[in-house]
Order: C-alpha cells, then sequence, then structure tokens
C-alpha cells in the first residue's frame, strides 16, 4: 500500500493519527486537482470532531465542529467505498483508523 490512492478524482492520503503542525489529527484528507480542493476529517487540536473544506481556487475555506457519529460514518462509508472498489489494504487502513478512534 502507498500513501495515496485515487478515488473518484480524488487522492487520498493515509490516515494518520499523529498530531499534525496545527494540532490536528487527520484521518480522512481527500485532495483534487481540478478545481483544486482539499477535504479533511479527523480530531482537532481539542480533540473535536471536524471537517474542513478548502477550495483552494475560489479561496474559500470552512472548518467546522461535527459530531463524532458523523466523522464514525464518513470512515464508514469510505471504508465500505474502498472494499468495492478493490482497494483492500486502504479499506484496513481506514477500519484500524475507526478502531483508533473508537478507543479515544
Amino acid at each position: 500500500m502507498g500513501k495515496k490512492f485515487h478515488l473518484n478524482g480524488y487522492r487520498y492520503s493515509r490516515p494518520n493519527t499523529n498530531r499534525n503542525k496545527e494540532g490536528n489529527i487527520v484521518l480522512i484528507s481527500a485532495f483534487s486537482v481540478g478545481p483544486a480542493e482539499v477535504h479533511e476529517w479527523g480530531l482537532n487540536a481539542y480533540g473535536q470532531p471536524y471537517r474542513l473544506d478548502d477550495y483552494i481556487d475560489e479561496d474559500s475555506r470552512s472548518e467546522n465542529i461535527i459530531s463524532r457519529s458523523e466523522l464514525v460514518g464518513e470512515l464508514q462509508r469510505l471504508i465500505s467505498r474502498c472494499q468495492s472498489e478493490g482497494y483492500p489494504d486502504w479499506a484496513a487502513a481506514y477500519q484500524n483508523a475507526l478502531l483508533w478512534l473508537n478507543n479515544h
């Protein structure tokens, strides 16, 4: 399994349970080139579930606190999608992220 894979026009990065430079734990990161956008789901520096939408071409960015169940649902949808699209290693990586989340 590489560090990134492509699904429906988005490049996904491996889930990371370590904090980034902003203090966030990014469990899902999806990037699209056209139009240039980034979407992230994870835990912010305060441990709250969040969703980030960054529309780079439009210079528009929003970060919203979401419910834990929304974050879990997003992980479950991505796990299912990875399984159905033939990415079992990625499904396992997101399943591990979901297990990590359920233990924190």
